[in-house]
């Protein structure tokens, strides 16, 4: 069946439905809730025009004009809500399909709708959604503000001055358990040639900012992975990263891309 775009939304038509509203003075009753609940209702309502019905080819013309007037009510409020939240719909649909594109890429959907393929990438999709809302992200993510106020950690001598050595802050040691709980779970969730391709091996140690945009969440969560293995290897990995400015710019980063993708 070939499908066609559908009908929009004219601006005319959604600058008609706000004077309506404000010409009543209906507005100070359209709390985001009174309205989100709105649609919920109306929506029910819609469902109800395909109660008992298989096919679309069951509806009559009575109950296709029924369904007609429940969309109008759906479209209505959401209209109203967004207007009522300052929701650009065009820019935010947009910003949407953008996530969907790299959530849901067409190589690996195909275009014959096979469903087996979306499913293995939306479980795929929700495992790493989980893994941003997990402690170990929240942790990584609530050490950048200690660091916009405290140094990650200072040089030590040992008792014969002769060893050096760097003393922590609590909160680094945290940081540095979260980074390579995180890698970890990373590398149980994607296959070997995609953290390959997220962080490439020779990625530099002291990248710039242009380098860390160019990585995404899987790339940034590995680099810090990566510096906190370095940092049983070689002392003061972390302090180093954290005094030049890399580690601040890395948990920036992260951040912005860790909040667009959820």
């Amino acid at each position: 069946m070939q499908s066609s775009l559908p009908n929009g939304i004219s601006p005319a038509a959604a600058e008609a439905l706000l004077r309506f509203r404000d010409s009543r003075g209906w507005a100070r009753h359209h709390s985001p809730k009174n309205l989100a609940e709105s649609i919920v209702i109306e929506a029910a309502e819609l469902l109800e025009c395909f109660q008992w019905k298989t096919t679309e080819a069951e509806l009559t013309p009575r109950a296709k004009a029924a369904a007609a007037s429940e969309i109008a009510d759906v479209a209505s409020y959401l209209i109203l809500l967004a207007d009522r939240l300052g929701v650009n719909l065009d820019a935010t649909i947009a910003a949407k399909l953008a996530v969907l594109e790299s959530r849901y890429p067409k190589e690996a959907i195909g275009s014959d709708g096979s469903i087996d393929a979306y499913q293995a990438l939306r479980d795929k999709a929700r495992s790493r959604l989980a893994l941003l809302g997990s402690p170990q992200m929240k942790a990584l993510l609530a050490y950048r503000s200690f660091l916009a106020k405290a140094r990650a950690g200072e040089w030590a001598a040992a008792s014969d001055n002769r060893i050096y050595f760097v003393r922590y802050a609590r909160e680094t040691i945290d940081f540095w358990r979260s980074a390579e709980a995180m890698e970890k779970n990373l590398a149980d969730l994607l296959p070997a040639d995609e953290i390959a391709e997220a962080l490439p091996r020779d990625f530099p140690e002291r990248p710039d900012r242009a380098q860390l945009e160019a990585l995404d969440v899987a790339g940034l969560i590995l680099f810090l992975g990566r510096l906190a293995r370095l940092e049983h290897i070689r002392d003061g990995v972390i302090l180093a990263a954290a005094d030049s400015g890399v580690l601040g710019t890395v948990l920036e980063i992260l951040s912005q891309k860790a909040a667009a993708v959820a």
